[in-house]
């Protein structure tokens, strides 16, 4: 039994694993130059919060939450008017949400970002960013236990 390599993160070891990696094409804003990542669950925690880790690039480990876990919201017909402009099937989405974490004494508490999704097409295991039109989502809302 050999055993499986894996990849030091902030957070701790992630285990290696081509199957989970997914290509973005155009990047996200601030991190030129990374387009592919890999969709982890972070080293030692339980829950819905999941590491996206750069594979190219700077070192970039973004939390993220599936869209899911937020309660709804982002209503479904803003997303599914986002997956057909980002030419994904309905049966092929996954909803990743970017979660900011504060310094632990800051007395802040954690946001998400819910007007910029990043759109995941599992069939093709390729994503996007996409900024939401709708003005009523944050960029940085509080990240409330469902």
């Amino acid at each position: 039994m050999t055993d499986q390599p894996t990849i030091d993160t902030p957070f701790g070891p992630i285990a290696e694993r081509p199957e989970a990696e997914i290509i973005l094409p155009q990047g996200l804003p601030g991190f030129d130059g990374v387009t592919r990542f890999m969709l982890a669950p972070i080293p030692g925690r339980t829950g819905p919060l999941q590491l996206l880790h750069g594979l190219d690039g700077g070192p970039v480990d973004l939390v993220v939450v599936p869209e899911p876990c937020l309660s709804g919201r982002i209503a479904w017909e803003d997303l599914d008017a986002a997956r057909e402009r980002a030419g994904i099937a309905a049966e092929d989405l996954l909803v990743l949400c970017i979660v900011t974490l504060p310094r632990r004494d800051s007395g802040m508490e954690a946001r998400v970002n819910v007007r910029a999704p990043i759109l995941v097409d599992v069939a093709r295991r390729t994503a996007v960013q996409m900024v939401l039109p709708e003005d009523s989502y944050a960029f940085r809302a509080p990240l409330v236990a469902a």
